[in-house]
């Protein structure tokens, strides 16, 4: 467990600085994308595999794809940020809340202890009652999200012909 921990932590813990330091829009999604990705494969090691297949199939998977359709619909793809040139009071106040944290949480008792190995939940009962009883509203939601997706497209579309989207301006 040790040796896929660490690996995954730096991974988490690069990828999240490089998310919020990033000054391309794009790398910022494919990095937020490997941060939720490196969060799974924790969620994992936790033997928590139910919350983990969320976070890939929602965060990574769904917010992901809504990040680089915003970035590539709203045709600012390579839209450089603005960097602040004066974050050290920032980090200085993210140290002081960090070590604070993590000494309270070091006082709690038990809180540190490893947690006891498990069978986590049986996720082929989740996909039967998933895909058994809860099948229609499970391909409704699908279809509904279809048809948003379309519909922003097709908006974005109308918007930018017409003089109105976000090329307009310039």
């Amino acid at each position: 467990m040790d040796i896929a921990f660490w690996p995954l932590a730096f991974i988490s813990v690069v990828s999240a600085i490089l998310v919020t330091t990033s000054k391309n829009l794009a790398r910022g999604v494919v990095f937020l994308i490997f941060f939720f990705l490196s969060l799974a494969g924790l969620y994992f090691l936790l033997a928590a595999q139910f919350i983990a297949l969320i976070e890939v199939l929602v965060y990574a998977g769904a917010v992901g794809v809504l990040f680089a359709f915003v970035i590539m619909l709203s045709g600012d793809l390579g839209v450089r940020l603005k960097q602040n040139l004066n974050q050290w009071p920032s980090l200085i106040l993210a140290g002081i809340f960090l070590a604070f944290l993590l000494t309270t949480i070091r006082q709690i008792p038990g809180a540190v202890a490893s947690l006891p190995e498990g069978e986590g939940l049986p996720l082929a009962d989740l996909g039967k009652v998933l895909l058994g009883d809860y099948l229609l509203p499970f391909e409704l939601l699908s279809v509904v999200l279809l048809v948003a997706l379309v519909a922003a497209v097709v908006l974005t579309a109308k918007n930018q012909e017409g003089g109105q989207g976000p090329d307009a301006t310039r």
